[in-house]
Protein backbone atom coordinates (compact mmCIF):
# COMPACT_ATOMS: atom_id res chain seq x y z
CA UNK A 1 0.00 0.00 0.00
CA UNK A 2 2.85 2.34 0.93
CA UNK A 3 4.67 1.53 -2.33
CA UNK A 4 1.52 2.25 -4.35
CA UNK A 5 1.16 5.64 -2.62
CA UNK A 6 4.78 6.53 -3.41
CA UNK A 7 4.30 5.57 -7.08
CA UNK A 8 1.20 7.78 -7.32
CA UNK A 9 3.02 10.70 -5.72
CA UNK A 10 5.97 10.32 -8.12
CA UNK A 11 3.60 10.28 -11.12
CA UNK A 12 1.95 13.51 -9.94
CA UNK A 13 5.32 15.23 -9.60
CA UNK A 14 6.32 14.20 -13.13
CA UNK A 15 3.04 15.48 -14.61
CA UNK A 16 3.34 18.78 -12.74
CA UNK A 17 6.89 19.24 -14.03
CA UNK A 18 5.76 18.69 -17.63
CA UNK A 19 2.93 21.16 -17.18
CA UNK A 20 5.36 23.85 -16.01
CA UNK A 21 7.61 23.21 -18.98
CA UNK A 22 4.64 23.61 -21.35
CA UNK A 23 3.77 26.97 -19.74
CA UNK A 24 7.36 28.14 -20.09
CA UNK A 25 7.37 27.15 -23.76
CA UNK A 26 4.19 29.16 -24.38
CA UNK A 27 5.48 32.23 -22.57
CA UNK A 28 8.67 32.34 -24.62
CA UNK A 29 6.89 32.16 -27.96
CA UNK A 30 3.89 34.41 -27.16
CA UNK A 31 5.87 37.66 -26.95
CA UNK A 32 4.63 41.15 -27.77
CA UNK A 33 6.25 43.15 -30.59
CA UNK A 34 8.79 45.73 -29.55
CA UNK A 35 7.99 49.43 -29.82
CA UNK A 36 10.25 49.69 -32.83
CA UNK A 37 8.45 46.84 -34.60
CA UNK A 38 4.97 48.20 -33.86
CA UNK A 39 5.74 51.77 -34.95
CA UNK A 40 6.17 50.84 -38.63
CA UNK A 41 4.58 48.39 -41.03
CA UNK A 42 5.17 47.29 -44.59
CA UNK A 43 2.84 49.00 -47.07
CA UNK A 44 2.21 46.64 -49.98
CA UNK A 45 -1.24 47.84 -51.08
CA UNK A 46 -3.46 50.94 -51.11
CA UNK A 47 -5.71 49.40 -48.45
CA UNK A 48 -2.89 49.64 -45.88
CA UNK A 49 -2.45 53.39 -46.28
CA UNK A 50 -5.60 54.66 -44.59
CA UNK A 51 -5.12 52.89 -41.20
CA UNK A 52 -1.54 54.17 -40.88
CA UNK A 53 -2.58 57.66 -41.99
CA UNK A 54 -5.37 57.68 -39.40
CA UNK A 55 -2.95 56.56 -36.68
CA UNK A 56 -0.45 59.34 -37.38
CA UNK A 57 -3.17 61.98 -37.82
CA UNK A 58 -4.71 60.99 -34.46
CA UNK A 59 -1.30 61.08 -32.74
CA UNK A 60 -0.70 64.54 -34.15
CA UNK A 61 -4.16 65.67 -32.97
CA UNK A 62 -3.58 64.38 -29.43
CA UNK A 63 -0.05 65.84 -29.38
CA UNK A 64 1.51 62.46 -28.59
CA UNK A 65 4.30 62.91 -31.15
CA UNK A 66 7.62 64.61 -30.51
CA UNK A 67 8.24 67.55 -32.82
CA UNK A 68 10.46 70.45 -33.75
CA UNK A 69 9.81 73.44 -36.02
CA UNK A 70 11.77 75.69 -38.35
CA UNK A 71 10.56 79.05 -39.68
CA UNK A 72 11.83 81.14 -42.59
CA UNK A 73 11.17 84.46 -44.31
CA UNK A 74 12.29 85.26 -47.85
CA UNK A 75 12.44 89.06 -47.72
CA UNK A 76 8.72 89.28 -47.08
CA UNK A 77 7.89 87.61 -50.40
CA UNK A 78 7.50 84.09 -49.05
CA UNK A 79 7.48 82.87 -45.46
CA UNK A 80 6.60 79.62 -43.81
CA UNK A 81 7.00 76.98 -41.13
CA UNK A 82 8.36 73.44 -41.40
CA UNK A 83 7.37 70.96 -38.70
CA UNK A 84 8.89 67.51 -38.15
CA UNK A 85 6.97 64.89 -36.14
CA UNK A 86 8.50 61.77 -34.56
CA UNK A 87 7.28 58.55 -32.95
CA UNK A 88 9.97 56.71 -30.96
CA UNK A 89 12.57 58.88 -32.77
CA UNK A 90 11.21 57.71 -36.15
CA UNK A 91 10.16 60.51 -38.51
CA UNK A 92 6.46 59.94 -39.32
CA UNK A 93 5.31 63.30 -40.70
CA UNK A 94 6.63 66.52 -42.24
CA UNK A 95 4.33 69.53 -42.57
CA UNK A 96 5.12 72.68 -44.57
CA UNK A 97 2.85 75.73 -44.41
CA UNK A 98 3.66 78.92 -46.29
CA UNK A 99 2.35 82.20 -47.65
CA UNK A 100 3.56 83.77 -50.87
CA UNK A 101 3.02 87.25 -52.28
CA UNK A 102 0.13 87.91 -49.86
CA UNK A 103 -2.51 86.20 -51.99
CA UNK A 104 -1.24 82.62 -52.10
CA UNK A 105 -1.15 80.09 -49.28
CA UNK A 106 0.04 76.49 -49.29
CA UNK A 107 0.02 73.43 -47.06
CA UNK A 108 1.88 70.20 -47.79
CA UNK A 109 1.93 67.17 -45.51
CA UNK A 110 4.13 64.11 -46.00
CA UNK A 111 3.11 61.00 -44.05
CA UNK A 112 6.12 58.74 -43.65
CA UNK A 113 6.72 55.06 -42.99
CA UNK A 114 10.23 53.59 -42.77
CA UNK A 115 11.74 56.86 -44.02
CA UNK A 116 9.56 56.89 -47.16
CA UNK A 117 6.43 58.99 -47.76
CA UNK A 118 3.35 56.84 -48.36
CA UNK A 119 0.77 59.65 -48.54
CA UNK A 120 1.18 63.28 -49.62
CA UNK A 121 -1.51 65.91 -49.11
CA UNK A 122 -1.18 69.31 -50.79
CA UNK A 123 -3.55 72.25 -50.51
CA UNK A 124 -3.09 75.44 -52.48
CA UNK A 125 -5.22 78.54 -51.93
CA UNK A 126 -5.32 81.69 -54.04
CA UNK A 127 -7.53 84.44 -52.68
CA UNK A 128 -8.84 87.73 -54.04
CA UNK A 129 -11.29 90.37 -52.96
CA UNK A 130 -14.75 89.67 -54.29
CA UNK A 131 -16.09 92.20 -56.76
CA UNK A 132 -19.66 93.46 -57.02
CA UNK A 133 -20.64 92.52 -53.50
CA UNK A 134 -22.35 94.46 -50.77
CA UNK A 135 -20.08 92.98 -48.10
CA UNK A 136 -17.02 95.19 -47.75
CA UNK A 137 -13.75 93.25 -47.70
CA UNK A 138 -15.41 89.99 -48.82
CA UNK A 139 -12.93 87.49 -50.27
CA UNK A 140 -12.99 84.50 -52.58
CA UNK A 141 -10.65 81.51 -52.10
CA UNK A 142 -9.91 79.25 -55.05
CA UNK A 143 -8.72 76.01 -53.47
CA UNK A 144 -7.09 72.93 -54.97
CA UNK A 145 -6.47 69.83 -52.86
CA UNK A 146 -4.33 66.97 -54.16
CA UNK A 147 -3.77 63.57 -52.55
CA UNK A 148 -1.03 61.21 -53.72
CA UNK A 149 -0.76 57.58 -52.58
CA UNK A 150 2.52 55.62 -52.64
CA UNK A 151 3.06 51.86 -52.43
CA UNK A 152 6.65 50.60 -52.21
CA UNK A 153 7.96 53.95 -53.40
CA UNK A 154 5.72 54.04 -56.48
CA UNK A 155 2.84 56.49 -56.79
CA UNK A 156 -0.30 54.37 -57.28
CA UNK A 157 -3.15 56.85 -57.18
CA UNK A 158 -3.78 60.60 -57.21
CA UNK A 159 -7.01 62.36 -56.30
CA UNK A 160 -7.92 66.02 -56.63
CA UNK A 161 -10.75 68.38 -55.81
CA UNK A 162 -11.24 72.05 -56.58
CA UNK A 163 -13.71 74.45 -55.05
CA UNK A 164 -14.39 78.13 -54.50
CA UNK A 165 -14.92 79.39 -50.98
CA UNK A 166 -16.55 82.75 -50.41
CA UNK A 167 -15.95 84.40 -47.03
CA UNK A 168 -19.63 85.28 -46.75
CA UNK A 169 -20.60 81.60 -47.17
CA UNK A 170 -17.92 79.90 -45.05
CA UNK A 171 -20.34 78.98 -42.28
CA UNK A 172 -22.59 77.16 -44.74
CA UNK A 173 -19.97 75.40 -46.85
CA UNK A 174 -18.26 72.11 -46.07
CA UNK A 175 -15.26 71.25 -48.33
CA UNK A 176 -15.63 67.56 -47.45
CA UNK A 177 -18.89 67.56 -49.41
CA UNK A 178 -16.87 67.99 -52.62
CA UNK A 179 -15.89 64.64 -54.10
CA UNK A 180 -12.34 63.81 -55.10
CA UNK A 181 -11.66 62.96 -58.73
CA UNK A 182 -8.94 60.68 -60.03
CA UNK A 183 -6.26 62.61 -61.95
CA UNK A 184 -3.03 61.73 -63.71
CA UNK A 185 -0.14 61.55 -61.24
CA UNK A 186 3.09 63.45 -61.54
CA UNK A 187 6.30 61.48 -61.46
CA UNK A 188 7.31 60.39 -57.92
CA UNK A 189 10.42 62.56 -57.99
CA UNK A 190 8.29 65.61 -58.85
CA UNK A 191 5.85 64.98 -56.00
CA UNK A 192 8.65 64.38 -53.51
CA UNK A 193 11.11 67.04 -54.65
CA UNK A 194 10.11 69.47 -51.90
CA UNK A 195 10.18 66.64 -49.33
CA UNK A 196 13.88 65.97 -49.91
CA UNK A 197 14.56 69.70 -49.75
CA UNK A 198 12.75 70.05 -46.42
CA UNK A 199 14.71 67.17 -44.90
CA UNK A 200 17.83 69.32 -45.06
CA UNK A 201 16.40 71.38 -42.18
CA UNK A 202 15.46 68.44 -39.96
CA UNK A 203 18.31 68.95 -37.49
CA UNK A 204 17.77 72.71 -37.20
CA UNK A 205 15.52 74.72 -34.93
CA UNK A 206 14.28 78.28 -34.81
CA UNK A 207 14.68 80.53 -37.87
CA UNK A 208 16.68 79.83 -41.01
CA UNK A 209 17.40 81.72 -44.21
CA UNK A 210 15.13 81.63 -47.23
CA UNK A 211 14.61 78.09 -48.54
Amino acid sequence: MKNQFLKSLLLCLVLASCGNQDKKAVSTTDTKPTKEESSTISIDSLSQIKPLYNKIAQQRLTKSLDSNAVTYDCNGEKSGTIKFFYEEKNLVMVEHTYGEYSHNEGLTQFFINKENPFFVYHKNTNWTFEENTAAEGATVDDVTETRSYFVNGTVQQCLQKKYRLRSADKANFNPSSIKNKAVACQKPEEILSSYHKLLQYQAQKGKVDCL
